[in-house]
């Protein structure tokens, strides 16, 4: 399975990221591969995150979200995220402590695409 893809859920493409598995530089990577795909197409996005128990989010990793999120936060319509352990549940809440735009914490994948569709 590819780490970053784009799917259509009634007719809306939804940028999908999967964390599944990584920490640190691997995270790092997969979040400028997708960085990188949004800038490139300039367009309002919505966003999956997928992480597991295997995912772990460093403090490297979330320093660099917390510096780069900001070049590509006015293209980002809504994000959501599947898959977090109740420890991961609390880094998002760490991270929703500053950022203005919530990643909304989704229990499945249909629950996070009908999130997302709103």
């Amino acid at each position: 399975m590819e780490k970053i893809r784009k799917v259509i859920y009634n007719d809306v493409e939804i940028l999908i990221v999967d964390y599944s598995d990584s920490r640190g530089k691997d995270l790092i990577e997969t979040f400028e591969v997708a960085k990188s795909l949004v800038v490139a197409e300039g367009k309002p996005v919505l966003i999956l995150n997928i992480v597991n128990g295997g995912t772990f989010l460093t403090p490297d990793f979330m320093r660099h979200v917390e510096r780069e999120l900001k070049k590509v936060d006015h293209l980002i319509t809504r994000q959501a995220v599947i898959g977090l352990s109740k420890i991961q549940e609390w880094i998002l809440k760490g991270l929703n402590l500053w950022y203005k735009k919530q990643i909304h914490k989704c229990d499945t994948m249909e629950e996070a695409l009908k999130y997302l569709r709103l």
